[in-house]
Parts: C-alpha cells; structure tokens; sequence
C-alpha cells in the first residue's frame, strides 16, 4: 500500500484506493456476494458489535472511506473469508494468519490518515487582519468518521437485475423525464476523477443519446463493467431508452507475455517455462474472462428486457496498454493511465508478490470534440488509434479458459 511519504491528503487517498482494490480483489476471488448477502452472512457468523452498515460498506469498496477501526475491517475480511466460490464456509478465527496481511494494511492506512491529519494542521493556521495568528477550522479528513448506520439507505440499495452491479458508487442525478434539462454536469475538465467516480456519469450522458457506441481498450474490462450499472439501472428505471448500443472491446491476448500483472522475480527463482503454469498469468485471464462474460451479459440481456439492439464484441491484442481508453459516441475521449506498483495478491489461497496496477483508480482525462480544436483532434486521433488496432494486428477473442 503506499506510504505516508510526501503529501499527507495525496497518499491517504492512495491508500485507500488500494485498500478497496484489495476489498473487491478478495469479494471477487469468493464469488462476488453482494452487499446484502454480506452483511447478513457477517451478523450470523461474526456476529453485530463490529458490523458495518451498508452504506459503509460501500464507501470501502469505492475507495472513498476506510473502516473506523481495525475490528471492523478484520469483521469485513472475515465475511469474505466466510464464503468459497460463493458457498458458505466457516469464517476464519480473529488469530488465523491469512488476517496477517490485512492487519499490516489497516496499520498502514492508519499512518497515512495520521499523516493527513498532521497536513491539514500544518495548513490550517493563517494570519488575520491584525497580524495575529489566526487558527481556521479543521478540514475533516476523509474516511475518519465513524460508520454512519442511520443514513437513509434508499440511495444504496437500488438495484439492477445483475448481482455485480447491485454495488456502486452514489448514482449521477438525471433529470426526472419530461423536464426538458440536461444531464447532470460534470466537473470542469481541469479535474480528473478516479476512474470509478468519473467514467459512470459520463457513461449516462452517453447513454442518453438514441444511438450509443463505445468503444474500450483495458487490461480486463472489470472497471467498465462496474461503470456499466449506473446506466444500466436508469435503462431498467425507465428512465433512458437508447435504440442501439454497440460496445467494441480491446483486451490482451492470452497467449502473450504480459507486462504486468507479473510475479516479482526474486534470486534463485525457477522461470515459468509455460503460460499455463504461471499462477499469476492464470488469474489475470480468469478476470480478463470473468469480467468480459458479465458485462457482455449485462448488456445483450437488454435486447430481451427492452428491445434494444445491443451488440458487443471483443479482440485480443497483441501487447498490454500502458493505459486504459474509453470512447464514447465519438464525441469523447476518456484515458487514464495504469500505474505500475508492487502488490500482494491471494491467488489460489497463496499470498504472491506482483507488479500489478489499481485500474479503477487511476485518474481519468476526459478531452470532449466540443471543448475545442485541441480536444477535437485528441478525440479523432484516439479513435482513428482504435480503429486501426481493430481492424490490423488484433485478432479474435474467445472469453474462455
């Protein structure tokens, strides 16, 4: 996770950027519970003193907040731990060592949140008019307050009819139909968001369009997947009816060596002679297919729901993006970069050293053909980039195993 090095605010964001990736890394590997089923399976088995709500619960796993205390992560972790594949197991004991690696990551989001605290101090003593000093109230450091178990729960537990999108950040205001007004703005282009609090409204805007295309080219889909069900759910909603959709996919071929995610190597290592050996390698492709098979899912189920003509296909590339790119309607280019770091992941129920990367939370750059010349032409060339990978060097993509 990252240290407390440097500024205070930026490496407590950081952090629990990654702690949530490590959140969603572990619900996935135990077969993606939803949040319902979660919190009901962890008052039985682990009982209610530590329980968390859902709202928090979601906060965690958007990277926006951390838990309020050790006992509730380790209650969280615990729950996860309590399922196999989606089966319902005995949880972990509290001194079981697996909980080793996620103490040391509550110990680290502790001092980064220190380090913010220490930060916001720093800045918080100014000079009034008299030339005295003059001490401004303390800015609240994000992720501090304790979880919040009586926020209305409405927000929260909308639902789609798809169990991975039944969990995600707070959903973008669309006007109520009829109203005439536009969708929701967004933020000025001169502030990227994290991936996954930037790209879901951006989706909904395109998504209100009667002809919606989108095409994307990432390391496994997980993140636009999840973008997904904000639009998704106000199409269920009624709320926006687009006539086609058309999703293009760009993702890494199975067969290559990729750059990342890989093992650390370390001296005296023994090299993986074949693919198919490698465990790492193994669970980026299990995700790479997992993630590809729901959204595709998702989506074509709206031809029999509503009547949209939705088409989504996929190709394998040649090599890892250094980047994930999202266009949309031919309007808008989203790019955030992937940021190599070095990860421990529980892969087969083995803690594996990596150098991986945190997608979702990466900042995404949003240039719009209607902000001007510059942003057009960064449009066009993104676009013409896609097009010519899709139709040269990338080949045919079978999301199996």
């Amino acid at each position: 996770m990252a240290t407390d090095g440097g500024n205070g605010g930026d490496s407590y964001a950081a952090t629990l950027q990654e702690l949530a990736a490590a959140f969603t890394e572990l619900r996935r590997d135990r077969g993606a519970p939803s949040y319902d089923r979660i919190l009901a399976r962890g008052k039985k088995v682990c009982g209610e003193r530590h329980a968390m709500s859902k709202a928090s619960v979601s906060e965690v796993f958007a990277g926006r907040r951390g838990p309020a205390s050790l006992d509730r992560l380790l209650w969280l972790v615990r729950v996860l731990l309590s399922y196999d594949d989606g089966e319902e197991v005995p949880p972990p004991d509290r001194r079981d060592p697996q909980l080793h690696i996620w103490r040391d990551r509550w110990h680290t989001l502790e001092r980064a949140r220190a380090a913010t605290r220490r930060a916001s101090s720093d800045d918080a003593v100014g000079v009034r008019a008299d030339g005295r000093d003059a001490v401004a109230a303390p800015t609240p450091v994000e992720g501090t307050q304790p979880d919040d178990e009586s926020l209305p729960s409405g927000r929260h537990q909308r639902r789609s009819g798809f169990e991975l999108q039944n969990d995600r950040p707070a959903p973008a205001t669309l006007p109520t139909e009829g109203d005439g007004a536009a969708p929701s703005p967004r933020r000025p282009a001169d502030e990227p968001q994290p991936t996954m609090v930037g790209l879901p409204p951006r989706l909904v805007e395109a998504f209100a369009a009667p002809e919606v295309r989108v095409d994307a080219a990432c390391l496994t889909a997980e993140t636009l997947m999840l973008a997904l069900g904000e639009p998704l759910r106000l199409i269920h909603e009624g709320r926006i009816r687009p006539r086609s959709i058309d999703v293009r996919i760009l993702l890494p071929s199975r067969g290559i060596d990729l750059a990342f995610p890989v093992s650390v190597k370390s001296p005296g290592d023994t090299p993986v002679k074949k693919l198919a050996d490698d465990p790492v390698h193994q669970h980026w492709l299990e995700q790479r297919n997992t993630q590809g098979r729901v959204l595709r899912h998702n989506l074509l189920t709206l031809r029999s729901t509503h009547g949209i003509d939705v088409r989504v296909t996929f190709r394998a590339l040649p090599f890892t993006p250094p980047m994930k790119l999202y266009l949309l309607n031919g309007t808008e280019a989203l790019m955030a970069y992937y940021i190599v770091t070095k990860r421990r992941v529980d892969v087969e129920r083995r803690i594996l050293e990596t150098y991986d990367t945190f997608g979702a939370g990466s900042l995404l750059f949003s240039y719009e053909r209607r902000a001007g010349m510059r942003d057009a032409a960064f449009v066009d060339q993104s676009q013409m980039w896609f097009d010519a990978l899709w139709d040269t060097i990338t080949t045919d993509l079978t999301l199996s195993w």
